[in-house]
């Protein structure tokens, strides 16, 4: 966080006055103390005085004997990183290779901080476009991690059992899918190379479920969910690429169902729903789950998109929200373990003891009921609806003016502007139900769920259609045609 860069640079910076004015300081000591404020400055995206503390450390630090070796791997992995964040990959390669040889003249046998230095070979070759180099370097960087990981081999997960170090090996597997893919779009004959990016990423995503079982709490899930999102994005884009999303099969695929045990967030959002269907907990405790759920959304959004603090009552009010949040978490982890103890049904679905495939899924709706499921990206919507009748997938492409209208949908609610709401309530129906309309032929109940900003829009009052002179109480609300839930 900035302010937390602030304070180290701040002791940092104490501790170098200090050292100069002390006049009986070891080399060592001060040479490591300006790498750690080169680090700090390039935190805080101030490459040229980082640049300018690392070769302080480098005069204090001298020469790269036995006894300094970690301090000069330190230093060349500082200096990498400023040239990268300047513009200079070809300074940033220099100095990674420097730190690679020193590595090995500490330490022949390639380890963990080996396969770092590879990743982060093949992400400046990713930025200067080479693919071809970057793929060399991330297959190097996944040999040391997993020497037993094959091509379209999904052994990683029984393989490795250190959570750090398969954390790291999806990094390196989803920087490879990348790389794949970039060459792939570069050379178009070789569609092969797409669809090996496609595999990667499935691959990828089946790590990241196991890394997010290992999670006790529901919270964490979450936030880990949350910040491996890009990869599910990625997923999506290149299926919609390579494939016919006309084949239910692929469509499925897409969705999230694979015997390997390849899943997205997706799947597992409709398992839980469809966990907690079918497992009998009172419907008292699901409008609890999610109310909790909802508050959590609508204060964590408030929390994150407001705008930088100055007074102190602003202050005193974030800090409150945010004990908020962490009370809501704690209830929702404690609401879960209701689930779980007294509704073992509930625990096999939901993790995996009992996997609902999209048929089931099927199966478990009503003939008047469909299920809607939104992903979104940074740049699209992905809209799954599911019923007896039917599965359609969609992709709708947004801007950043589109985002700005849901988060404001609801402020407008909540100040009963009609004008504005009216017409952004329209325009979302155009951009969340429109795409799947015939698929809604003979529903009667929707069941909703909504991703990111879309959690705080009250699907009942988007509206179907706009004629001029109509009163508001007239207009065909989504709640007029379906009974919703979420």
């Amino acid at each position: 966080k900035k302010e937390d860069n602030n304070n180290a640079l701040y002791y940092f910076l104490k501790a170098k006055k200090i050292y100069e004015e002390s006049y009986s300081y070891d080399t060592l000591s001060l040479g490591r103390l300006f790498v750690n404020i080169g680090s700090v400055y390039l935190k805080r995206n101030e490459p040229a005085k980082s640049l300018n503390y690392y070769s302080m450390a480098k005069s204090y630090l001298g020469n790269s004997n036995a006894t300094h070796i970690s301090e000069h791997i330190k230093l060349c992995k500082g200096y990498a990183a400023a040239w990268s964040s300047s513009g200079l990959e070809d300074s940033c390669c220099f100095y990674l290779t420097r730190a690679m040889d020193l590595l090995k003249a500490e330490n022949p046998v390639e380890n963990d901080e080996t396969a770092g230095l590879y990743r982060l070979m093949g992400n400046s070759f990713m930025k200067q476009d080479h693919w071809q180099d970057a793929l060399k370097y991330y297959n190097k960087s996944m040999a040391v991690l997993n020497p037993n990981y094959s091509e379209r081999e999904e052994n990683a997960g029984q393989i490795m059992t250190n959570s750090v170090r398969l954390l790291e090996f999806c990094r390196v597997l989803t920087d490879r899918a990348q790389a794949l893919y970039k060459l792939g779009i570069q050379v178009p004959q070789q569609n092969d190379l797409i669809r090996q990016s496609f595999d990667d990423y499935l691959a990828s995503l089946s790590l990241l479920k196991k890394i997010s079982k290992g999670f006790e709490r529901e919270g964490s899930k979450l936030i880990f969910n949350e910040t491996t999102k890009e990869v599910y994005s990625r997923v999506l884009n290149i299926g919609f690429l390579v494939m016919n999303t006309q084949d239910d099969q692929v469509k499925e695929k897409l969705f999230g169902i694979s015997e390997a045990s390849h899943s997205n967030v997706l799947l597992e959002n409709m398992n839980e729903k469809i966990a907690k269907r079918i497992s009998g907990i009172p419907g008292r405790l699901l409008q609890k789950d999610s109310a909790i759920r909802m508050e959590i959304t609508r204060l964590t959004s408030k929390y994150f998109d407001h705008l930088p603090i100055s007074g102190r009552d602003e202050q005193k009010t974030m800090l409150n929200e945010a004990l908020q949040i962490t009370d809501l978490y704690q209830k929702h982890d404690s609401l879960m373990k209701v689930f779980e103890t007294d509704n073992p049904v509930y625990s096999r679905i939901k993790y995996g003891d009992t996997t609902i495939s999209l048929s089931g899924i099927r199966q478990e709706l009503t003939a008047d009921e469909a299920l809607i499921e939104y992903f979104t990206s940074d740049t699209a919507i992905f809209i799954f609806l599911v019923s007896r009748d039917h599965f359609i997938l969609k992709k709708v492409s947004i801007n950043n003016g589109i985002l700005a209208g849901i988060k404001k949908y609801s402020k407008l609610l909540a100040v009963a502007d009609v004008q504005d709401y009216s017409l952004i309530s329209r325009q979302l129906y155009h951009i969340l139900i429109d795409p799947v309309g015939k698929g809604l032929e003979n529903v009667k109940k929707l069941i909703i769920i909504p991703d990111e900003a879309l959690a705080l829009v009250p699907f009942e009052t988007l509206i179907a259609d706009e004629i001029p002179g109509m009163l508001m109480t007239d207009h065909r609300f989504l709640i007029k045609d379906f009974e919703i839930s979420y």
